[in-house]
């Protein structure tokens, strides 16, 4: 298509209406909540993300990450087979090489993180990844929901193309434990292949992947 201007896009995450909040909060907390309403309010919500950025002058829009409930990276854990997700003993939260969390930063400013660091995600993220199994990606269904929501918003607006963000291997599990691969190299070919499932889904689609490695920055604060 011809264009005199370079295209607008934009990293992704926006922020949730709180009628969505509500259902996400009940979610993280394993609280019961009406499965239907959840998933009309979604589609909805991102109908109305989609329209917003539509009308701000983005070209490129995205599903706002609604549909991420969990966190921008944690929300495949749902979408594999394979891991299990236990949590961190007492002296495991504070070992940097297992925790999640930890780093010089954090070392540096407590007070901030203190202050900026909201209990639901702290418990959140007081995790530890074990991979005890063969790794499959199983979020067939749950993939072809945020398609299906991202292509129907977009059909309702005049904008040139969409995008889902998704998690990049290296990101998916930051701090795990290898107990079923024989070495880390057959562990992270399996993870990418896995993986390789959603990123098709969303391509075969017709839309664009956006893949998230913020944990890259991350593991060198760590591991240095």
């Amino acid at each position: 298509m011809a264009q005199n201007r370079i295209f607008v896009t934009h990293v992704g995450s926006l922020i949730r209406p709180p009628r969505l909040v509500e259902f996400l909060k009940k979610i993280d907390a394993n609280e019961p909540y009406d499965a239907t309403a959840y998933q009309a309010c979604l589609t909805a919500s991102i109908a109305e993300v989609v329209q917003q950025q539509a009308d701000a002058g983005v070209d490129i829009v995205s599903d706002g990450e609604f549909a991420k409930g969990i966190s921008w990276a944690f929300y495949v854990h749902e979408r594999l087979a394979g891991i299990t997700i236990k949590p961190l003993t007492p002296d495991e939260a504070k070992n940097p090489d297992v925790s999640p969390l930890g780093g010089r930063d954090r070392l540096a400013f407590p007070e901030f993180y203190a202050e900026t660091d909201p209990p639901a995600f702290l418990k959140r993220m007081n995790i530890k990844v074990v991979c005890d199994g063969p790794i499959k990606y199983c979020g067939q269904a749950q993939v072809q929901r945020d398609i299906a929501n991202l292509k129907s918003a977009v059909a309702r607006t005049k904008v040139v193309g969409a995008f889902l963000p998704v998690v990049a291997p290296a990101s998916v599990l930051p701090s795990f434990r290898n107990e079923h691969y024989g070495n880390e190299r057959d562990f992270l070919f399996a993870l990418a292949e896995a993986l390789r499932d959603e990123y098709k889904a969303i391509v075969d689609a017709g839309l664009i992947v956006q893949i998230d490695d913020a944990f890259l920055p991350y593991m060198h604060e760590k591991m240095v």
